[in-house]
């Protein structure tokens, strides 16, 4: 049996004063500041473990109360999947914002602890074999309708009709009607009398009751493109034949009334006669392209920034402040580590200034290291930083720079890396990623796939429309020379041969006049 829990000691906001103390709320202070702490927030995922609710009442109490953490005590007998974590979190907020330009109006500071994240084989099986369990019953839901409600055993009638009846309902009996000349018949005599439904429709003022449920009858056995498709086959033939289209919300205007309209109206008050204008109609009423004519007369932009805010003022600042976080793989708990991987001082800012909608984001690791599998209590080092004084990664991108000097800039800076073949390491993860022979997911995988290949063409549009309508990017990349080091017998000693990549020092630099002459 396996077992996951989630626990955390969980502090509210804290109104403080400008030393993070907690305090009284100030009405005079012009900026208030909330103070947010989280304690041992953790969680484990124990396998083939004793549920505490087959125990008696006073013995599952006190394994669940010995089971919290505490600032001093971290039980023991658990997988943890990630150990206790502690973080706090410091809002201040500016509510002169608007005339107040010395503090940002937003400006959040978040501090995290050491995280340790770790996974063993058994973890490993067990959570593979909850995705199993999750794709099967993704798969049987189209058969659950027909699965008798009996047992298996003394049964096995009913459970053959139901593997047959679900075959043939699901699987087979769906494509041969799908394909078949008396489904394709129906399916255009539905299509062509919805278009002429909702041509009718388009050219009623005021539809009756009995077309519209005849459309929704309609639009509960058609998809939704088959419905868009016989729309769009309707509004074009409406236009090409002439007639008005009648929209949703639009009244008519009182200028489109016949010169002998008042005859028929002369009972109704004054004020029935006036013109009534829904919020939203000049919208509907206006083509997109009549719309940006219109705001371009009257110097109108839904975008326009505002004049009173300075550029330099910093509305939203958000920093996120990480000092450890280290992934461990281990075969089982009391094992030595398989892999480990630790990153140092992570840190990311986020500012916005929208007096020039301007966006700026930092981030920055100092350190980042892999230790793999011990050979005689010594840990070989697959990877490390060669400097340590400097900082590892540097990576800054910024909209609308405070120089004005282009429309967007990016800076990327790397520190070489050592990196070690570690054969017996390598071996080891392998082994350990390879999943249960019994577990097969195959309508997992071919979701990841689609998922996939679906996030690789909306990238690959996505640069398109970057490098098509790109302005000005200053572009900056120093990666210098990181080098890859291969024992000959897969194991690293001082008396081994050696072969060594050289993965050589590249840059990236934007000139920005040339670019500007050629635009």
């Amino acid at each position: 049996m396996q077992v996951t829990v989630f626990t955390a000691s969980f502090f509210p906001f804290q109104t403080t004063d400008q030393y993070w103390i907690p305090c009284l709320h100030d009405e005079t202070e012009k900026l208030f500041r909330k103070l947010i702490r989280l304690d041992n927030l953790f969680a484990y995922w124990n396998v083939k473990t004793q549920l505490f609710y087959l125990s008696n009442y006073d013995e599952s109490v006190s394994s669940l109360r010995n089971g919290i953490v505490d600032e001093n005590i971290v039980p023991e007998g658990y997988d943890f999947v990630f150990r206790p974590i502690s973080a706090n979190a410091k809002l201040q907020m500016n509510r002169r914002s608007d005339f107040d330009f010395s503090a940002p109006k937003i400006d959040l500071d978040v501090e995290l602890h050491d995280i340790t994240i770790q996974l063993n084989k058994p973890q490993y099986f067990s959570f593979m074999e909850l995705l199993e369990s999750v794709d099967m019953m993704t798969q049987n839901v189209p058969y659950r309708k027909f699965k008798p409600d009996v047992p298996l055993r003394y049964h096995a009638k009913e459970w053959w009709a139901y593997a047959i009846h679900g075959i043939l309902e699901v699987n087979i009996r769906p494509h041969l009607r799908m394909w078949s000349w008396k489904h394709i018949r129906e399916h255009r005599q539905k299509m062509k009398q919805y278009k002429e439904l909702y041509k009718k429709k388009l050219t009623s003022k005021k539809p009756s009751g009995e077309l519209l449920n005849s459309l929704e009858d309609l639009e509960k056995t058609l998809d939704v493109f088959n419905i868009t498709v016989a729309r769009q086959q309707a509004e074009v033939e409406v236009k090409k034949a002439g007639y008005r289209i009648f929209r949703e919300g639009a009244e008519e205007s009182e200028g489109n009334k016949g010169w002998f309209s008042w005859m028929w109206n002369w009972s109704e008050s004054h004020s029935k006669q006036q013109l009534d204008i829904k919020p939203g109609s000049l919208e509907e009423i206006l083509t997109p392209k009549e719309k940006s004519l219109l705001y371009e007369a009257i110097g109108y932009s839904e975008t326009a920034v505002d004049p009173t805010l300075p550029k330099t003022f910093e509305a939203m600042k958000f920093f996120v402040h990480l000092k450890s976080m280290s992934i461990i793989l281990r075969e089982q708990q009391q094992k030595p580590e398989l892999l480990d991987i630790v990153v140092e001082e992570f840190s990311t800012l986020i500012v916005q200034r929208p007096g020039a909608q301007a966006v700026k984001f930092e981030t920055k690791i100092d350190s980042f290291h892999v230790t793999g599998l011990p050979d005689n209590s010594t840990k070989p080092r697959l990877l490390s930083s060669l400097d340590d004084a400097a900082s590892l990664l540097k990576i800054m991108f910024e909209i609308n720079p405070l120089d004005e000097t282009v429309a967007q800039r990016c800076i990327i800076e790397a520190e070489p890396l050592e990196m070690l073949y570690d054969a017996r390491t390598v071996n080891s993860i392998v082994e350990f990623f390879r999943p249960p022979k019994e577990v097969n997911l195959a309508q997992l995988t071919s979701v990841t796939l689609t998922k996939l290949e679906e996030f690789r063409d909306k990238t690959a549009t996505g640069l398109v429309y970057i490098i098509e309508t790109q302005k000005v990017l200053d572009l900056k990349i120093n990666l210098n020379a990181s080098y890859i080091i291969i024992p000959q017998d897969g194991i690293f000693s001082p008396t081994s041969n050696l072969l060594l990549l050289d993965l050589g020092h590249l840059k990236v630099y934007t000139t920005i006049k040339y670019f500007i002459c050629h635009l």
